[in-house]
């Protein structure tokens, strides 16, 4: 598995809008033993669900042999991204039309 372009992100809490900007993601696994992400909806959400980790609104699971071309995710603000396992985010640029 060879790391791709992006930005690793390791472990933890991430508030979309001030830790992460909104938009477009594509998502990788941070390592050959994979990556893992619970999205919540809100802090709300995620401080509710601290201690079970049974409520959140997405659960990804990324194994590196089988996302080797990433998918996508969409983070609006407000969100909150729980890394369990490092992944690697590579925020999409919009597209310019004239």
């Amino acid at each position: 598995y060879t790391l791709p372009e992006g930005t690793i992100v390791p472990s933890g809490a991430y508030v979309v809008g001030d830790d992460i900007p909104s938009g477009m993601y594509q998502m990788f696994a941070g390592s050959i033993s994979g990556g893992k992400l619970l999205l919540y909806s809100s802090v709300e959400a995620y401080n509710k669900d601290k201690s079970s980790r049974l409520n959140y609104d997405e659960k990804y699971e990324l194994e590196a042999s089988k996302t080797a071309s990433g998918f996508m995710i969409r983070l609006d603000e407000g969100n909150v991204v729980f890394v369990e396992q490092d992944v690697i985010m590579k925020k999409q640029q919009k597209l310019h039309c004239e």
